[in-house]
């Protein structure tokens, strides 16, 4: 019995190619792609009994964990995958529906500061004086690894740097918040920093989770209240 994998679709990420990846078919991201449905990306995969660990890889380049996954581990370097489990006749074994966690703060700013509510919103950054920009998210009432991912979209609409941060919080200190930082470099000569509206997208898990907007080099005041987003968390992946 093959196992079904699925990646849904989501107006805030565009998807023109998806393929996943893992041991089984050599980490190769040409060798496993989905099909394109309405709701989503499907593949079936005939997986042997045991434990597998894959990744989703978004238009050969974004590499994220399955949202429905029912658990996920770190490997040898620390990077944490989806894991999937199949029983002896090759099922794949489907956990407890997760328990959802929040998206409690957010700020955009280009000081950081030592806590995400003592740090002065600014979107409006201007190339001559502001060398970095950082996001800045707290997360409540979350248990266990997690990869949060941050997507930087230039006012061209193209990718311009992804970066991964993994938090882990122990049972029991869920009510603790979980603070992640992200930047970019705008004195990073290396790159283009063109002047417009740019986008920060944030996924939690693979999952989409908010995006907020910044200048750079232009005038005008944005201010955004995204406290309290639900991050979904509550999937049954048995389908």
């Amino acid at each position: 019995m093959a196992s079904m994998f699925l990646y849904r679709n989501t107006p805030y990420l565009p998807i023109n190619e998806i393929s996943i990846i893992g041991a089984f078919n050599k980490f190769d991201p040409k060798a496993t792609p989905l099909r394109k449905e309405k709701d989503g990306w499907y593949v079936e995969i005939d997986l042997a009994k045991g434990e597998h660990q894959y990744k989703f890889v978004i238009n050969n380049v974004l590499r994220l964990n399955d949202p429905m996954a029912s658990r996920y581990l770190p490997d040898e370097t620390g990077e944490v995958w989806s894991m999937a489990d199949v029983n002896s006749k090759r099922e794949l074994i489907t956990s407890e529906v997760k328990e959802p966690f929040y998206l409690m703060n957010h700020v955009i700013t280009n000081r950081k500061a030592g806590f995400i509510e003592e740090a002065r919103y600014k979107n409006n950054l201007s190339l001559s004086i502001d060398k970095t920009v950082f996001a800045g998210f707290e997360f409540g009432a979350i248990t266990g690894i997690h990869t949060i991912t941050a997507i930087w979209f230039t006012p061209q609409l193209c990718m311009h740097h992804i970066s991964d941060h993994v938090i882990e919080v122990m049972e029991g200190d869920e009510n603790n918040a979980a603070e992640v930082w992200f930047w970019i470099d705008l004195e990073d000569k290396t790159r283009e920093y063109p002047r417009g509206i740019w986008y920060v997208k944030l996924l939690a898990d693979g999952e989409f989770v908010m995006e907020d907007k910044f200048s750079i080099g232009t005038g005008g005041t944005y201010v955004a209240t995204n406290k309290g987003i639900l991050v979904n968390r509550s999937f049954d992946n048995s389908n």
